[in-house]
């Protein structure tokens, strides 16, 4: 081969390398669901853990958020601990409810924690809590870690480990209540903390957990130590009760405080007077007595590293004490036992501004300053770069803070959220950091500009420019509140909803304050900016009073005055004839509807655990295309009768989804959802004297379970979508979920569309109306992405010899002479071809 046919191959290669693969990419309004806990490296790295996506990690201030997947080596997506080596970056450990995670390399690799050396690896039990040791160890010597773990999510067994080997192997330490002994199976540790100067003493408390909590079961609250590296432990404290928090202090670290809820609507905050093995605790600070009104202030302690005998306490439960101060520095320079003096650090409206200026987010002032709900005493995290940064963990937002001196000379706290930026007038977006359920996203066929999204915790958002931004649409959102109290709001719950395809500004949604309280039917004809609601007339009409609506569709035919609409209520069909005001029965489905679709001609179609259904009169009568049996149908109420959840894992399957042929509307889809792969996605004929369906096996070929939904390009009835995903409004991932899939060939055969989804989880997906390339879909925690096909591009031209071996992803090269012998035409497989003269 002479040099110049060699020139010419090696250019010609280099510029037919694989494309660059379209991926999806994230378009959230930024945080939302329940952040876990929150803590930044000796480096400022940030680590933020979730309760459906897993955990964040942000590298710098100028980054964004990116999400740690099972790309990374992790497959938990509920985070419960982090932790980080304190003078090494690199070293960063994660508790989840399946094991531990260690990265060595900063964060890009994480791998499971061994229970001892040799031994079967932690892949289960919840951790709950972590800590490394503050102090960097001597030269050469690994950094002790603690863990504390439960063996289930439901079992309050609490446990402590203990790594001598810088977290990359644990062993047990003794039980701090002897088994078979009064509350040894009542215990959930919730906080850990080492002796700044030694790492064989340890404290650890005892609190209340998330999952125990919301069950109604009381764990205990006690203070435990150990001097002896967990071989024995004590407990500490035992004259008080309803302790909050503990820690030390870093100069003078004999000098350890506890934070107490000490009388009704009030809190104290004790010192140990010497050594904290003695056991004797002097008073330093009483909160004022809250008015009766408010609930309980709960003290978290913050570590102040300038002076000695010092610790900062921030009342967590803002959400009630706006107006009231909320955070105090409690210092004693005389070295007595006594003498304590404090100062404030402000009221937490001072903290976040007003409406127009505040830098807490789009949300209400009441949800934004609560607690987490994993753990009050995950709520507070620290920066080991910075002892003067407070991170602040909530049920919606991740915030910084940092004490700020104001014009009249006292002090209060600086906030940056860290998850969503924007403005009320610039609508927001998010930094990347989204624990976000969008159960909706409807892209409207007028103007495919406009999105909305129903969420979970979030309601209503919408957008105008294809998810870039996004704004509020909720409904009655002044009357949301916040707190730990599960029975408020903390931004509705959108179940339901559907947009004009020929006016994008007129909405219509079925929606609720929690997911425990009724429904009720809503119309805006301003974008979502205000709601009409009929929930009196819905009530005079006896309809069911009940959380389970699902499936709202409207059919195009119907008159622009009196829009006709279906919805599915408690399983059954519902219509209405004028416009979204008066709802009534109109096909009882027996009891196991869950979703609605209609055809551009008016043809109706329902599905859910009954199986699929059709009606070609507006719903007068109907027709099976597949019945239970079919589709394996099955609905359990796994929680009670107020709080029904179709389409959860374990407790339903059925007809998820129902997508229509655009040109032939006979034929439908319908996405069955199971735990295993028996199903997947079935497409009916009906135009026929007798329906044939065909069975759904390109799926399930492929290992796929847990189908949600599917859509159909509205221009190309060839190009189909569909999506699996394990888990809904909770739990997490699990094999079987796979994700996004896509079909160019009407269902014959599929292939999956995961690249840029963080975890192969998806629900509702949709079509741009004008662009079949455009895709939308909702994950449970990523919340919602969209791709464009077309985004597909080779890199630039590079001179250069590839190296390494030729596999079944890289494109296979071949040359053929041509009637000319000096041409020959270079063939690339999935490229196309190219002409070169030699």
């Amino acid at each position: 081969m002479n040099s110049k046919f060699l020139a010419a191959l090696l250019f010609f290669l280099s510029l037919y390398q694989p494309a660059h693969a379209a991926q999806w990419q994230r378009i959230n309004i930024g945080g939302g669901g329940a952040m876990n806990i929150v803590a930044a490296g000796p480096d400022g790295t940030l680590i933020a853990g979730t309760d459906l996506a897993g955990a964040y990690i942000k590298k710098s201030s100028s980054s964004q958020w990116q999400m740690i997947t099972p790309d990374h080596g992790v497959s938990d997506t509920h985070i419960t601990g982090v932790a980080f080596h304190p003078s090494n970056s690199n070293t960063i450990m994660l508790a989840t409810e399946g094991g531990l995670y260690l990265s060595d390399n900063g964060g890009t690799d994480f791998s499971h924690v061994d229970h001892a050396p040799g031994q079967s690896a932690l892949y289960e039990g919840k951790f709950l809590s972590i800590a490394f040791q503050p102090s960097a160890p001597g030269s050469g010597t690994p950094a002790t870690v603690y863990a504390s773990r439960i063996s289930n999510y439901n079992i309050a067994d609490g446990k402590i480990l203990r790594s001598d080997d810088g977290g990359h192997s644990f062993v047990y330490t003794a039980d701090l209540i002897p088994a078979g002994t009064e509350d040894a199976d009542n215990i959930t540790i919730t906080k850990i903390v080492i002796h700044p100067d030694n790492p064989d003493v340890v404290l650890a408390l005892a609190n209340q957990e998330r999952q125990f909590r919301e069950a109604g079961v009381t764990t205990i609250n006690a203070l435990y130590m150990s001097d002896d590296r967990g071989n024995t432990w004590t407990q500490l404290a035992q004259e008080f009760q309803e302790i909050s928090d503990v820690a030390f202090n870093p100069i003078a670290p004999y000098h350890a405080f506890i934070s107490r809820v000490s009388a009704p609507h009030q809190a104290k905050v004790h010192y140990a007077v010497s050594d904290v093995a003695s056991d004797n605790w002097q008073l330093a600070f009483t909160t004022p007595a809250y008015d009766d009104q408010y609930y309980q202030p709960v003290l978290v302690l913050w570590p102040d590293a300038s002076t000695p005998r010092s610790m900062r306490a921030i009342n967590i439960d803002t959400t009630y004490h706006f107006q009231t101060q909320a955070g105090w520095r409690i210092f004693n320079s005389s070295g007595n036992a006594d003498g304590w003096q404090s100062s404030g650090f402000g009221k937490s409206r001072e903290w976040a501004g007003t409406h127009t200026d505040w830098n807490l987010g789009w949300s209400r002032f009441f949800t934004i300053l609560s607690p987490t709900l994993e753990s009050i005493n995950h709520t507070i995290g620290f920066d080991l770069s910075n002892p003067d940064k407070l991170l602040w963990a909530t049920n919606q937002f991740v915030f910084s803070a940092q004490p700020m001196a104001t014009s009249n000379g006292s002090h209060t706290l600086a906030f940056e959220n860290l998850a969503t930026t924007g403005s009320t007038t610039s609508n927001w977006s998010s930094s990347g950091l989204d624990n976000i359920t969008p159960f909706i996203l409807e892209v409207n066929a007028k103007n495919p500009e406009v999105i909305y999204a129903g969420l979970n915790d979030l309601g209503c958002t919408v957008s105008d420019d294809r998810g870039t931004s996004w704004r509020q649409c909720s409904h009655n959102s002044n009357s949301w509140e916040g707190g730990i109290n599960p029975d408020v709001s903390y931004g509705g719950v959108v179940s339901a909803l559907i947009s004009d395809p020929r006016n994008a500004a007129t909405v219509w949604m079925f929606a609720a304050g929690t997911q425990r309280t009724p429904v009720s039917p809503l119309r805006s004809t301003t974008s979502g900016s205000s709601w009409n609601s009929y929930d009196d007339q819905w009530q005079a009409d006896q309809n069911p009073s009940t959380p389970d609506i699902y499936g709202l569709s409207l059919d195009p035919q119907s008159d622009m005055s009196a829009r006709r609409l279906y919805v599915t209520v408690a399983g059954a069909v519902y219509k209405s004839e004028d416009g979204g005001q008066q709802w009534a029965e109109a096909y009882d489905c027996d009891g196991g509807c869950r979703v609605t679709e209609v055809a551009g001609n008016g043809i109706v179609y329902a599905g859910g655990e009954a199986g699929l259904f059709v009606s070609s009169d507006h719903g007068t009568n109907w027709t099976t295309v597949l019945d239970a049996a079919q589709v394996d149908g099955n609905f359990t109420a796994i929680v009670d009768e107020t709080k029904q959840q179709v389409f959860n894992r374990n407790a339903w399957s059925g007809v998820s989804g129902i997508a229509i042929d655009p040109q032939v509307p006979e034929i439908v889809y319908a996405a069955v959802f199971s735990t295993d792969n028996s199903q997947g996605v079935y497409k009916c004929d009906i135009s026929g004297a007798t329906t044939s369906c065909d069975t759904p096996t390109p799926m399930p070929a492929l290992d796929s379970a847990y189908v949600r939904d599917i859509a159909v390009d509205p221009n190309n009835a060839q190009n189909l979508f569909a999506t699996s995903s394990s888990a809904y409004t909770s739990g997490g991932f699990l094999p079987g979920s796979t994700g996004v899939w896509r079909s160019t060939d009407g269902g014959s055969s599929w292939q999956t569309l995961n690249d840029g989804l963080d975890w192969p989880m998806a629900f509702a997906i949709t079509v741009d109306p004008t662009d079949g390339n455009i895709v939308y879909t909702g994950s449970p925690g990523g919340g919602n992405y969209r791709i464009n096909l077309d985004d597909q591009q080779p890199p630039a031209a590079t001179l250069q010899n590839p190296a390494g071996n030729i596999n079944d992803n890289t494109p296979t090269y071949q040359w053929n002479a041509v009637a000319n012998a000096s041409w020959y035409y270079l063939w690339v497989r999935d490229q196309g071809g190219v002409k070169i003269k030699l």
